[in-house]
């Protein structure tokens, strides 16, 4: 391992010790003033924005690194199409096969989904300044396109185990179900953001993503289903047929891993993308 390598996993340690320590410290700031549970969960959301800001600025002396710029808008709208893509797969294999009931919702427009987004971008913006602006390019400096999927969607889901485990966010499964099917949900999940990130050299692709994904699984799709015994654990973040859809995604955009413009690795004057 390089000096290089090494800097550069220190600086992934401390970001992640430091989202840790904020995010804890924000949970129990907002729980001591008594703070919603949604308010709880939008400040928490920032803890991973924070550390990133924090220590690019110590060690980079900038925050431009971060992905500020917008891109290709064609990036920003397939990041918003994606999530559209696995929720209408997920839930509609649901319900035409009889795993759930089907409920539409009332006064369903355009102006709806666009402010049911918005609502989101606020904390998701919180979370993707570090997992996706920060994490993610540092990843792939040190390991291939795979494991910076795969390792940045581990810490994300690590990062979770608090409301899983202590604020009923499962879905009403077993705990070592939710936790399973959640991290089978998380890693296919960054993968597909990781590319889109590094792609498009913009955390915006990151943001969209996630606010609609928060805003069509939550909020919507969920919403227009209805459990009959079974469907909670098939559904949304902690559904098994959730984590197939997106394995599927997350397959198909590692096979397009090659037009990816990685940087070099310091280990090789050779781009890897395994």
């Amino acid at each position: 391992m390089t000096s290089d390598q090494k800097k550069t996993i220190i600086k992934i340690i401390i970001f992640y010790i430091l989202t840790l320590l904020l995010s804890a410290c924000l949970v129990t700031g907002s729980l001591f003033l008594g703070a919603s549970r949604r308010v709880l969960f939008n400040l928490a959301m920032w803890g991973p924005g924070l550390s990133a800001l924090i220590v690019s600025i110590y060690y980079y002396r900038s925050l431009t690194s971060l992905g500020w710029g917008w891109g290709k808008t064609r990036y920003q709208l397939l990041s918003l199409a994606i999530p559209v893509i696995y929720c209408l797969a997920t839930y509609n294999f649901i319900w035409f096969a009889g795993l759930g009931g089907f409920k539409p919702i009332d006064s369903l427009s355009i102006s709806t989904i666009f402010l049911g987004i918005l609502t989101w971008i606020i904390p998701a913006l919180g979370e993707e300044i570090g997992w996706r602006g920060f994490l993610v390019p540092e990843l792939s400096k040190v390991t291939t396109f795979f494991w910076v999927g795969v390792i940045s969607g581990v810490m994300w889901g690590i990062w979770h185990l608090y409301p899983i485990l202590f604020e009923n966010y499962n879905q009403g499964g077993p705990f070592w179900f939710s936790i399973f099917i959640f991290f089978a949900v998380m890693i296919p999940t960054s993968i597909i953001m990781a590319w889109l990130r590094l792609k498009s050299g913009s955390l915006w692709t990151a943001v969209l993503f996630h606010s609609a994904h928060n805003y069509f699984v939550q909020s919507f799709f969920d919403k227009m289903t209805v459990d009959t015994g079974i469907t909670h654990l098939l559904r949304g973040e902690f559904g098994i047929v959730t984590a197939i859809s997106m394995s599927i995604l997350a397959l198909i955009f590692w096979t397009n891993r090659d037009k990816l413009a990685l940087p070099a690795r310091h280990d090789s004057n050779q781009t890897q993308y395994h």
